[in-house]
Order: C-alpha cells, then structure tokens, then sequence
C-alpha cells in the first residue's frame, strides 16, 4: 500500500491518493482531489476517471472506476477565513486483461468511491460543513 498527503493550506486543498497492489497484478487507486472552483473540478475530474460511467445521486460510475463529488468548508488556521473547495473522490481499479478477474461493476465501485470519500472527509480533509454522501444501493440514471 502507498499513500500520499498533502494537508491543506490558505491556497490548496488537501490531496490524499490510496494505491494497493494486489498479488493478482491489480491496483486498487483512490483519490480525494480538491479544486478551488466548481469548473476546475469538472476539469480536473475529466483527468481522473474514464468516461465509462452513470451517473448516480452525487456521483458516476464504471465497471472499474468511479467518482463522487462534494463540496468542503474549510479553515486552515483558528483565524484564518472560511473557504470553499470542491472536491472529487476517485476510484480506479487497474487490472489486467483476463477473464479471470472480472470487473467488480458499477455498484461495488460506486460504494467503494463514496467510502473512501467519507473517510477522507472524516480523517483528512478538515471539512467543518456536514456533507450528506449517497447511500448504497445506488440508482443509476
């Protein structure tokens, strides 16, 4: 397993990415990824997960990735200002292409992405707003 964090400050958000390898040649990589505006999400997001997806209340997902988007109020010192950033938490499994690993689908990604997502916002991100995350099972549209 290898994680990398970078804590919040006045001018970023705080960055957090999960990768786990797997005896199996698969990688499991999540990341909790913030922007300072809602367009730079959408951009950013683009980057992270492929397009593969459907959407779900407050987020997509695919046979092998997956994504949820909130937003964090936060304040990186006691005096220092409110600030806004908006965040995507992804989730992309890499495997190889057998048949003998298939793809753990659209649901299972879509659950694995939200959690990994509140435990960002619980343990690492410092949001000071309440976040409402979809619960499972998700509808997909």
């Amino acid at each position: 397993m290898r994680t990398d964090f970078t804590p919040l400050t006045d001018s970023t958000p705080a960055y957090l990415s999960c990768a786990v390898s797997g005896s199996d040649q698969r990688t499991l990589i999540a990341t909790v990824m913030g922007a300072a505006t809602e367009v730079e999400r959408i951009h950013t997001e683009g980057q992270q997960v492929p397009r593969d997806y459907m959407p779900f209340s407050d987020g997509e997902a695919g046979d092998h990735s997956s994504v949820v988007r909130f937003t964090c109020v936060t304040r990186s010192t006691p005096d220092a200002p409110d600030r806004t950033w908006y965040y995507t938490a992804a989730l992309n499994l890499q495997a190889p292409d057998n048949p003998a690993f298939p793809a753990p689908g659209r649901q299972k990604t879509a659950e694995l992405s939200v959690a990994f997502a509140r435990q960002a916002i619980s343990k690492a991100l410092g949001c000071t707003n309440t976040i409402q995350l979809p619960d499972a099972p998700y509808k997909f549209t």
